[in-house]
């Protein structure tokens, strides 16, 4: 009985850090990495029940932003406008080695299915967090482009956290 206690609490705390402590601690490094943005002219705006987590804002635009967390050690595919696949694993030193997981990023399908009417020219950027090695895109059954951080497939920007704020100065004057 002392063994089920003591198994219950270890799955206690595990849920507790993964659901309350990370997410919050994700938050607070977007905070962080949004915030220089902020030196540009941008008024940054965290939103709650929406399908996009943050706003940025200026007089001219506006970017829709929805972070999504990923393994580091991982490749994004877009196959479609509203289906994306995150495969991950494998050691990172060996090229060209296959990724053990894949799964399907549907924490992102509402955000890439929404459409939004503002009166001024609105951009939706994702944002892979902490980053990914490689963002590729499907252009038919068998043939894969590199997705580059000037590209809009099916009109939206993604990017890595990690050079987010080098990209963002070359977005930025694609979108007025």
């Amino acid at each position: 009985m002392e063994i089920l206690y003591i198994a219950l609490g270890t799955m206690l705390v595990f849920l507790l850090y993964y659901r309350i402590i990370v997410p919050v601690q994700t938050h607070k490094k977007m905070i962080k990495l949004l915030s220089p943005l902020e030196e540009l002219g941008y008024i940054l705006t965290v939103e709650k029940n929406k399908p996009y987590q943050y706003a940025l804002e200026s007089q001219n635009s506006l970017f829709l932003i929805a972070v999504c967390k990923i393994p580091s050690n991982s490749t994004v595919t877009i196959n479609s406008k509203d289906t994306w696949s995150l495969t991950w694993g494998g050691n990172p030193r060996n090229k060209g080695r296959a990724y053990h997981n894949q799964r399907y990023l549907t924490e992102l399908t509402p955000f890439l299915r929404s459409e939004f009417k503002f009166d001024k020219p609105t951009e939706k950027l994702i944002i892979l967090y902490p980053s990914t090695e490689n963002i590729l895109r499907y252009l038919n059954e068998s043939e894969l482009e590199l997705v580059l951080p000037n590209a809009k497939p099916y009109g939206y920007r993604v990017l890595r956290a990690s050079t987010l704020f080098e990209n963002f100065k070359e977005i930025e004057g694609g979108l007025q």
